[in-house]
């Protein structure tokens, strides 16, 4: 099967050379066969051809640059082989379906094209087994304030299970995602929310006792000293008809493996917009992602005891100890303010600058908290002596609003590496921000009061 070893081959060249103007005659000059021939196999076995696999790459990997680092889209048109910001938006817009403008506001909308590793299997005389759970739509939505992930994929897991309790915002609360403003110390680490910044085994342990579910997660060194195990065990769940939440540790991103076809060697992803996603197992000791399995139901936890030890929990999520990636609560409001004027991003390359982390991913950690009015009325009703307390939360989070508009309005979306470095022009922002200091310490009393 040399033909596979050829084609592999031309895949890794593609892989090395994507930023230069390689063309076919390039790359069948490579693997020491004819163009023609090259072109023909390539696209029987890839089912693309080199031109359209090139182009899904490039324009794949320059909506993660826009978002991840927010660079200029011209910088990013020039650097993938586009002459004029027109013809790269046209491309662009036909891939993905979004403008590169509305991709460096949210990821949200990025077609993902990653690279292909061709693998023979035989399996013998049998049909290779395959299914899909039916359609479960999207996990969350962002505009009715839901930007986090694991919350939203823990929902739809349990609605599988018809737990009609446990759904987006019971997740937030019991998380503390929504009570805690977030900073990454890394410009390179995107956190989202404290589910990205602190998730673990603690963490899984207290999300799950909430419901009164067993689990189990395998992380990717687990999984690749047992591979057989875990697939069997993902064709099991997927067979009852529940997913499985896979996690990406690169990017703290999650989704839920909802089908498998060729006997699990490839999984289908529900992503966080309902969209399903071909996912081929390509293992390696160092890939960097997890698998949770939901177990047996052991308790039935009572529901407003629930929720009054989660809104109890809340001075303690404001005061949250720093970590070595994170800082949290007031904490992350004075990092985030003083990252905007104290010069520590002067001597970063804005190639190298992840502005969603620096600006952009904290307002939209801060706005999105800021919808927890939203639900919490749902605990006074289960609580009902908590009524006094639940108000005056709410009255507060409300009084922030106001911030989280300005801030927006100041383009805290559109933020960029160059704008970053412009401290005095951030001033104004850096004072806002700052402002919800005196907001965490109302909340700090009023806790403090009820003791």
């Amino acid at each position: 099967m040399d033909w596979i070893t050829d084609i592999q081959k031309a895949i890794n060249y593609i892989e090395n050379n994507l930023l230069e103007n390689i063309n076919v005659d390039d790359i069948s000059k490579y693997i020491y066969i004819s163009s023609d021939h090259f072109q023909r196999m390539f696209n029987m076995v890839v089912g693309f051809s080199v031109s359209e696999y090139i182009k899904n790459r490039k324009l794949s990997l320059a909506a993660q640059e826009l978002y991840l680092k927010k660079s200029k889209v011209i910088d990013v048109a020039l650097k993938y082989g586009y002459d004029t910001h027109e013809s790269f938006t046209k491309a662009f817009l036909r891939f993905h379906n979004v403008t590169p403008s509305d991709v460096r506001k949210s990821r949200r909308n990025i077609k993902y094209f990653f690279p292909l590793s061709i693998q023979i299997n035989i399996k013998g005389g049998f049909i290779m087994s395959k299914k899909v759970i039916p359609s479960l739509g999207k996990f969350m939505d962002g505009m009715n304030g839901e930007n986090y992930e694991f919350c939203g994929a823990m929902a739809q897991l349990m609605a599988t299970l018809d737990e009609k309790d446990y759904d987006y915002w019971f997740f937030t609360c019991i998380t503390g995602d929504t009570f805690t403003q977030v900073y990454s110390k890394d410009n390179q680490k995107n956190f989202t929310c404290l589910s990205s910044a602190v998730f673990g085994k603690e963490y899984l342990d207290k999300v799950f006792k909430a419901c009164g579910y067993d689990y189990e997660y395998a992380d990717n060194r687990q999984f690749f000293s047992n591979k057989e195990k875990y697939i069997a065990k993902i064709i099991e769940w997927i067979n009852k008809g529940i997913p499985v939440v896979v996690k990406d540790n690169s990017y703290s991103w999650f989704s839920l493996a909802v089908g498998y076809e060729e006997n699990g060697d490839i999984l289908k992803l529900n992503l966080w917009d309902g969209k399903i996603e071909n996912y081929t197992f390509n293992i390696t000791e160092n890939t960097n992602y997890g698998l949770i399995f939901t177990g047996e139901k052991k308790t039935n936890p009572d529901l407003g005891e629930t929720y009054r030890a989660a809104i109890y929990d809340i001075p303690n999520l404001i005061t949250k100890k720093a970590t070595a990636d994170a800082c949290f609560g007031k904490e992350a409001f004075v990092e985030w303010a003083n990252g905007l004027t104290d010069g520590r991003y002067d001597n970063i390359p804005e190639d190298k600058l992840d502005i969603g982390n620096v600006h952009s991913n904290n307002l939209i950690n801060f706005g999105t908290n800021g919808c927890m009015k939203k639900f919490i009325k749902r605990v006074s009703d289960l609580n009902p002596d908590m009524k006094e307390l639940i108000n005056s939360l709410y009255g507060i989070s409300a009084e922030t609003d106001e911030i989280f508009h300005f801030l927006a309005g100041k383009g805290g979306f559109e933020y960029n590496g160059e704008t970053m470095k412009k401290r005095e022009e951030n001033e104004l922002l850096s004072g806002r921000i700052k402002e919800n200091l005196a907001y965490c310490d109302k909340i700090l009393a009023l806790f403090e009061s009820k003791n």
